[in-house]
């Protein structure tokens, strides 16, 4: 499969878009036994920079891809991986300036002069990450990616929740995605949560309200001890942050093992 990758960038205040670079693609099989034997080698792919020197795009862009193909195979074991790996590898790929990303949402400043800008967009089989500040810096817009990719795995692959689906759960599902995959910054793989405000300030209530929440469930609910694939769906319907809290204080409120024994003893 052949892979553009695109890249959005500001010329005399206006924004242009061109071809950044091509992968060739192994192909789903070749990539299951790639993935089974060893990782990835530069022998499975061939990377053609069309504009300047953007090799370092399809390595991040491909770095990210094994990694969320091989936690989504988890999520949907019914799926076939060669239908999983067209979904994903199918959703169009751009890198930004974080000037032109500026263009298409602006930053936003909230009540106490908390400034948040815009990072990522998803919609419609389309993704848009920017880069944090020079080039050499674009490792750390994997956070970003693997974000966006869980808005892409919601959309394609719970077509029949995405469509009314609240803005609160489409970022609880790429949020979960995101925390599946070790981030909880835009940095670096951290499972501290001390750390989430440093990715999503408070005032951001669009995303720091669902990773509360996800927080929440972890640590006052069982939820990180069932199957990714139960995980995912319970969270399909939660459209709000209330909706997060009433499943929390149900599952405190069910009978304990013991309280059950006690019972049938009695």
């Amino acid at each position: 499969m052949n892979k553009i990758i695109d890249y959005i960038y500001l010329i005399g205040g206006k924004r242009k878009k061109s071809k950044a670079v091509k992968i060739d693609l192994p192909n789903s099989f070749d990539l299951e036994k790639a993935l089974e034997d060893r990782s990835l080698q530069k022998s499975d792919y061939k990377i053609t920079p069309i504009l300047g020197n953007t090799q370092i795009f399809a390595e991040v862009y491909l770095e990210t891809f094994i990694d969320v193909y091989s936690k989504a195979r988890d999520i949907f074991p019914k799926i076939g991986n060669w239908q999983l790996y067209d979904f994903l590898a199918g959703a169009e790929m751009c890198f930004s300036t974080q000037e032109a990303m500026d263009t298409i949402i602006p930053r936003i400043t909230h009540k106490k002069g908390v400034v948040t800008m815009n990072v990522g967009i998803y919609t419609e089989k389309r993704m848009i990450v920017s880069i944090p500040g020079r080039l050499k810096y674009i490792r750390s817009s994997k956070s970003s990616l693997t974000h966006e990719f869980g808005h892409c795995i919601h959309h394609v692959l719970s077509p029949e929740w995405w469509g009314n689906s609240t803005p609160f759960n489409k970022e609880l599902m790429a949020i979960f995605f995101q925390r599946l995959l070790g981030y909880n910054n835009n940095n670096n793989n951290n499972n501290n949560n001390n750390t989430l405000n440093k990715r999503y300030h408070e005032e951001d209530f669009v995303h720091f309200d669902p990773l509360t929440s996800l927080i929440k469930l972890s640590e006052q609910t069982d939820f990180d001890d069932l199957p990714l694939t139960e995980r995912w769906e319970l969270l399909l319907d939660k459209e709000d942050k209330e909706s997060i809290d009433d499943y929390i204080d149900a599952f405190q409120a069910r009978p304990t093992i013991q309280y059950i024994r006690k019972k049938v003893e009695a």
